[in-house]
């Protein structure tokens, strides 16, 4: 149960509430990011110098968590933008309507607004797609140089 607060605290508490969540979100966007080139360069160091099949294959391995990142550093955009329309929403409530409710599906998304958050749209986001494919070219021109 919550009380209301005066001066319009109520709204400005329940922004703060889902800003800590945008930023999470952010941050995790951030930490996916230096997880996947820590795993790149982990498995680039322990292949060496030597010319070795199942070396190669092990680069060829490196693809599929890049992929899994990739994937799940887009879910966390998707997620972010959600939490900003709630934001949005929020922003432009009266004060009296304020009931810190964090579910995102309650905001009202308009049919010209559905590919800002469509899953596929997102994950080849300027914000996204470019450390990805960079990662997989490189990974790949190594197997090839190899």
């Amino acid at each position: 149960c919550w009380m209301k607060l005066k001066n319009g605290e109520n709204k400005i508490n329940h922004l703060q509430m889902i800003q800590s969540v945008i930023s999470r979100m952010g941050s995790n966007s951030f930490a996916i990011k230096g997880w996947t080139a820590a795993i790149m360069v982990a498995v680039y160091a322990l292949i060496g110098d030597t010319k070795n099949d199942s070396n190669s294959s092990a680069i060829l391995i490196s693809i599929i968590p890049v992929i899994v990142m990739w994937i799940l550093d887009t879910y966390y955009l998707v997620l972010e933008k959600k939490f900003r329309k709630l934001y949005d929403d929020v922003r432009l409530k009266n004060e009296d309507d304020i009931d810190f409710n964090m579910n995102f599906d309650s905001s009202e998304i308009y049919l010209s607004d559905l590919k800002k958050y469509c899953f596929v749209h997102n994950m080849f986001s300027i914000s996204v797609m470019p450390f990805y494919v960079v990662c997989l070219v490189v990974t790949i021109l190594i197997y090839l140089w190899r």
